[in-house]
C-alpha cells in the first residue's frame, strides 16, 4: 500500500513539474486583431531546437521543389499572415504583392527542403497567362503587416520590397525588377545602379 501511495505521490509530482496543459511555445506570436488573430510559427532561436534545412543553393535542383509547390498551388496563394508551421517543415506558396496595373505579382515559396527560401515573379502580360520567374532568395516570413512585401512603381520603373533577415534583424531590401517582356520574363535587374 505504501509503494502505491509513493508511486502515485512521484507520479502527481512529476506531472505537476512537467505540466498537462497545452504545449506553449516561446515562438509563436498572436497576431490580427479581435476578429481574425492569426498564429504565426516562426522557427526557433535556439540552437538545439533550430530545424536544419538542405543547402538551397543549388539552383539546378531546387527548381524542381519550386515547381512542385507552385503545381500545388497553382497560383493560388496563402495570404501573407497566414498560419504555417516551419518547425515541422512545410511547402506553402505565399501571396507576396500585385503591381497597380495587376500584371506583376510576387509569391514567397516555403519548402520543407530549405524553408523561407525562393520568389516566384509572375508576369500574366495579359491578365490571365502566368508565366512563372524564379529567384534564388531566402527571405523571413513573420506575417507582420510591416514586413509584407510590396511592389512600387517610381516612374516607368518597377521595384520589389522584400523582408531579409541579418543577424536575426528583418529589413527591408529593395531590388529593380527586369520586366516588361513579351514572353513574361521578370526578374531581378542585378546590374542596375540603385
Amino acid at each position: 500500500m505504501k509503494k502505491a501511495v509513493i508511486m502515485m505521490l512521484s507520479t502527481a509530482a512529476i506531472l505537476g513539474g512537467i505540466g498537462c496543459g497545452a504545449k506553449k511555445d516561446s515562438n509563436t506570436e498572436i497576431i490580427g486583431g479581435a476578429d481574425a488573430p492569426t498564429s504565426i510559427f516562426l522557427p526557433s532561436t535556439t540552437d538545439e531546437e533550430k530545424t536544419d534545412y538542405a543547402d538551397p543553393m543549388d539552383e539546378s535542383t531546387y527548381y524542381q521543389v519550386m515547381d512542385r509547390i507552385l503545381g500545388q498551388y497553382n497560383f493560388e496563394a496563402l495570404d501573407w499572415g497566414s498560419e504555417v508551421n516551419l518547425e515541422e517543415g512545410a511547402d506553402a506558396l505565399i501571396s507576396w504583392a500585385e503591381d497597380s496595373t495587376g500584371r506583376y505579382k510576387a509569391f514567397g515559396v516555403i519548402s520543407e527542403e530549405a524553408g523561407c527560401y525562393g520568389i516566384i515573379l509572375d508576369d500574366t502580360i495579359d491578365g490571365t497567362d502566368d508565366n512563372a520567374n524564379y529567384v534564388y532568395e531566402e527571405w523571413p516570413y513573420t506575417g507582420n503587416a510591416e514586413d509584407k512585401p510590396k511592389f512600387e512603381w517610381q516612374e516607368d520603373q518597377l521595384y520589389l520590397y522584400y523582408p531579409v533577415s541579418e543577424d536575426g534583424e528583418v529589413s527591408m531590401k529593395t531590388v529593380k525588377i527586369d520586366h516588361g517582356y513579351d514572353t513574361g520574363h521578370m526578374g531581378f535587374d542585378r546590374f542596375s545602379d540603385d
